[in-house]
């Protein structure tokens, strides 16, 4: 039997200090510009572009939460695979662990340091080792 734990739950949130307003303030008007510039590369079909790409990993940076913007994400990085050698986006040339999605593997653990509990994280960094495919060190895995 699984009890939630008494200090998360049930309890006030505190009221935000009011020199931390006009910094939470910045950073939604941040979020709202890059979200705008978002769905303009999206609604234009920039599935393929690296800007686009910058512009979700600046996203995901201040809110790793947005489940929309892991979408376009995969989107964008199932485009680059087809239209790049299959060598130049998983591994680097000496067989290392560089690449397209080697790069996503340690954006996914920044992001699940700061958002633990984010499905859309989870569901992101499987979708990315199945992309990858075997090979990995899933013991590593394990230890996340």
């Amino acid at each position: 039997v699984c009890f939630p734990s008494p200090g998360m739950h049930n309890r006030r949130r505190k009221a935000t200090a009011g020199e931390a307003v006009p910094a939470i303030r910045e950073k939604a008007r941040r979020v709202t510009e890059l979200l705008k510039k978002l769905s303009k590369c999206r609604a234009e079909g920039a599935t393929g572009d690296d800007a686009a790409l910058q512009l979700t990993q600046r996203l995901i940076e201040i809110n790793p939460d947005f489940a929309f913007v892991w979408n376009f994400r995969r989107e964008i990085i199932r485009t680059l695979l087809k239209q790049g050698p299959e060598s130049d986006v998983t591994e680097d040339e000496g067989g290392g662990t560089g690449g397209l999605l080697c790069d996503e593997l340690s954006l996914l653990e920044g992001a699940l340091s700061q958002s633990p509990k984010a499905y859309c994280l989870w569901f992101h960094r499987w979708w990315t080792l199945l992309m990858q495919g075997v090979g990995r060190d899933l013991g590593r895995e394990l230890d996340l």
